[in-house]
């Protein structure tokens, strides 16, 4: 992890956190995970990201699921129930790297893998 990047240096190493070993349908490995359903007003900095995000993904009616992954997680690839989980998905990659591959679910040799440096957002829908 680079530490001179002030994001990433919010981050505390892994073993100290408690993160899970498995989701219960097997995607995610070594997160740790929470919905949140509103958000601080008072923290520096938070209402003007938020608006921004809000910018992207304007409905008011959405679940805001946060997914902590430790250096070694990773979200293995699936198709979202979209029951669950709602019909868009906005992520905002912070910390690590990390590397976002989407398959095509019906021609699995359509690959794309996209770099997600810290900081990045995109949406799927």
């Amino acid at each position: 992890m680079n530490t001179d990047d002030p994001v990433q240096a919010l981050f505390l190493p892994d073993e100290l956190y408690d993160f899970q070993e498995g989701h219960f349908d097997r995607v995610i490995r070594h997160y740790r995970e929470t919905h949140v359903s509103s958000w601080p007003e008072d923290v520096p900095g938070l209402p003007p990201l938020l608006q921004r995000l809000r910018g992207l993904h304007p409905e008011q009616d959405t679940q805001t699921h946060i997914v902590h992954l430790a250096s070694a997680g990773e979200i293995l690839p699936h198709v979202d129930n979209i029951e669950a989980s709602g019909s868009w998905i906005l992520g905002v990659s912070l910390g690590d790297e990390r590397v976002l591959r989407l398959e095509h679910t019906s021609s699995p040799e359509e690959v794309y893998n996209i770099s997600l440096p810290s900081g990045s957002v995109y949406l799927q829908r």
